[in-house]
């Protein structure tokens, strides 16, 4: 009776070492550090955010967030200080990292590259001018487990691009450039809280000095700035209202952009009392400088997309301030469906 069960522990124990040592021979996963080095080109020491974004494949002349495939871009993060010309610094692509570590990545085909976002922008409006970024970095067969972390070298600086309305003089200085720091917003987050715009004076302005002219607030959608609005919008505005083909107005094109997307002017307890702040404080505060009538009849919205439904919700938590709006194309305004309509559902359809 003793020799069995003395046989099934001596062969329980020796498959117990044998797993252990198969575990032990397993790949054990590490932090998997890129090293990035400040080229000796520059002559001073640079600061920000350290942007590394690593994606599978081959051939791209940028690697940078897809919005609409997010998880397929690896992305870590790392703030620097002082960073000197020739000095290196470890950034970990399996910490501060989106959508999962690095390291358990399969082995296959990589591209890198980094960037240093200087002013904080990135998730504003992506890579700015002014950034710091390396070449693209390609990895072949790269296992991600058990291959030395590359290296990569912050060595160009993204140039600014011409301005857009170089030839637009007269919509150039028909543009009036806002910075109001909201006391709310500032009370929200405990620190200086600026809402930017542009102003957008109608032709003729300055020489009907008696005149008081309606506003259209327009802010745009997902993805859009101030310099946008600027390149984009304010020269078909002006140029529509030269030609007659819009009654002269003043338009202020609010910014609505945000780290997380944008805030559409909603109060809420994430980005603060943004449309509280528009309402009560930015929107006197314009009228006390420009000639604008400062009715309800007087005072219009437009937005696109995103701004399409900021829009909606400002026409609608405050009717007493905006005469109407033109919302095009907003996100589903209730929230009972977000994006997509499911066309072989029965009954289904495209439009509604």
């Amino acid at each position: 009776m003793r020799r069995p069960l003395l046989l099934r522990t001596v062969a329980a124990a020796l498959l117990a070492i044998t797993a252990t040592l198969a575990i032990a021979q397993q790949p054990v996963p590490q932090h998997l550090f890129f090293h990035v080095t400040l080229s000796q080109q520059f002559q001073h020491p640079v600061s920000g955010r350290l942007l590394l974004f690593v994606t599978p494949g081959h051939g791209a002349k940028a690697v940078d967030m897809d919005m609409m495939s997010p998880t397929s871009v690896y992305i870590a993060a790392k703030e620097i200080t002082g960073l000197n010309p020739g000095q290196t610094v470890d950034i970990d692509a399996d910490d501060t990292v989106f959508p999962a570590p690095l390291s358990h990545g399969p082995k296959g085909d990589y591209q890198a590259q980094v960037v240093l976002d200087v002013a904080h922008t990135y998730n504003y409006s992506g890579r700015q001018p002014g950034d710091l970024i390396s070449p693209v970095l390609g990895l072949q067969a790269w296992n991600p487990l058990t291959d030395a972390a590359p290296s990569l070298t912050l060595s160009a600086v993204l140039p600014h691009p011409p301005d857009p309305l170089a030839h637009e003089p007269e919509v150039n200085a028909a543009l009036k450039p806002v910075d109001f720091i909201s006391p709310s917003l500032s009370r929200f987050w405990g620190r200086d809280v600026h809402m930017r715009a542009w102003v957008l004076l109608p032709p003729g302005y300055d020489a009907h000095p008696q005149e008081h002219y309606p506003t259209v607030y327009f802010t745009h959608g997902f993805g859009g700035n101030l310099a946008n609005m600027r390149a984009r919008n304010a020269p078909v505005l002006y140029q529509r209202m030269k030609s007659g083909k819009m009654p002269p107005m003043i338009w202020v094109l609010l910014d609505e952009s945000s780290p997380t997307g944008t805030h559409e002017f909603a109060d809420g307890v994430n980005n603060g009392p943004w449309g509280t702040a528009l309402t009560s404080e930015l929107i006197p505060w314009l009228e006390a400088r420009y000639r604008m009538d400062a009715r309800t009849s007087g005072r219009f919205l437009q937005g696109h997309s995103s701004g399409g439904w900021a829009t909606l919700w400002l026409q609608t938590t405050y009717p007493k301030i905006f005469g109407g709006t033109w919302s095009t194309s907003p996100d589903p305004s209730d929230f009972h469906a977000f994006s997509t309509i499911d066309l072989y559902a029965d009954g289904a359809n495209m439009y509604r």
